[in-house]
């Protein structure tokens, strides 16, 4: 008898059936993920903008009082 293990399909690994599909990527709905990707992206670069022009105004505060106790 042989050492080699019994494995089911034999040594290469399986039955046809048990390997993944090939790849088919990019079929169907590219249209409506662009869409949804422009909307989720346009939603981010509002929040990122609102955000910097928040942190630029406390910035610019924080430098004005630094301004206001070293000339005072």
């Amino acid at each position: 008898m042989s050492d080699t293990p019994l494995i089911k399909g034999g040594l290469k690994g399986g039955l046809r059936g048990d390997r993944h599909p090939p790849y088919q990527g990019g079929q169907g709905g590219s249209e409506a993920k662009s869409i949804f990707n422009l909307i989720i992206t346009t939603y981010l670069n509002k929040k990122i903008l609102k955000a910097l022009v928040i942190g630029f105004h406390q910035f610019l505060a924080l430098f004005l009082i630094c301004l206001n106790t070293i000339f005072d």
